[in-house]
């Protein structure tokens, strides 16, 4: 994905890091919820296996810092995301109206062709 949104052509520079930060944010915060999910079981076996409820209790607090941690980063994440959208919904907008501008542009040549090549035909047949 960071290979794919430095090599877009599309995007300004500022659009391309925005992009690859949030990408690696997400990957921390995958990374975060991974551990979460390694902790979670290791908290049990701390507290009924070993019966040492100490241990559990310092898993259980790193359990809630990574929860705290993955909640500041989706926060962040949303944040940094609203802006790099509606860039991105500016600049698709600004497309689109290119791209209609261009539309009226093409029909009204047509249209003169079209108007020409009627004048040729009438002056021509006459």
């Amino acid at each position: 994905m960071v290979i794919r949104f430095q090599n877009d052509a599309d995007l300004s520079a500022k659009q391309r890091t925005a992009l690859v930060t949030q990408h690696r944010r997400r990957r921390v915060a995958t990374g975060l919820i991974v551990v979460i999910g390694f902790l979670i079981p290791l908290s049990e076996i701390a507290a009924k296996s070993y019966q040492n409820p100490l241990l559990a209790t310092l898993i259980l607090m790193a359990i809630l810092l990574l929860v705290t941690l993955v909640f500041i980063y989706a926060c962040w994440d949303l944040l940094a995301s609203r802006t790099v959208r509606e860039d991105l919904d500016f600049k698709k907008a600004e497309t689109e109206l290119k791209r209609r501008i261009l539309e009226q542009e093409l029909a009204k040549h047509q249209a003169a062709r079209e108007e020409r090549q009627k004048e040729i035909r009438r002056n021509g047949s006459d």
